[in-house]
């Protein structure tokens, strides 16, 4: 909701103080969400689309995240041609995701299964 209430007042502030003569053309509307917000961000278009509602639905998404790879059904991936990077990982960039996935990984076991304060001190240890 709080995502659909910023897109609101985001054209709110686009369309104030527009005279009816002036041209109204409707702005692009582009989504960029990272880290924890690919969840809201993708909880947010997936019901804008859904639902219809026209005026939410973005015109391009952006998720900036260290995620896992797609989904080997998912059948929309660029080809290598495609894109100005490479789609495999090197070794370090291998490395560092693990190593991130590993610090978050102890974080949470010990903030789940110990205390709150020793989970905050492996994350700051460990990041």
């Amino acid at each position: 909701i709080c995502i659909r209430e910023a897109a609101t007042q985001i054209f709110k502030e686009y369309y104030h103080g527009r005279q009816n003569g002036d041209k109204q053309e409707t702005p692009q509307f582009t989504c960029i969400f990272h880290d924890w917000g690919v969840v809201a961000g993708s909880i947010f278009t997936n019901r804008a689309l859904e639902e219809n509602f026209a005026q939410y639905i973005p015109d391009k998404v952006v998720l900036l995240d260290v995620l896992m790879g797609p989904h080997p059904k998912y059948n929309d991936i660029p080809s290598q041609d495609e894109v100005p990077y490479s789609l495999s990982p090197s070794i370090y960039s291998a490395l560092i995701i693990v190593s991130y996935q590993s610090a978050l990984a102890s974080a949470f076991f010990m903030l789940t299964y110990f205390s709150e304060l020793l989970g905050v001190i492996t994350l700051s240890v460990l990041i």
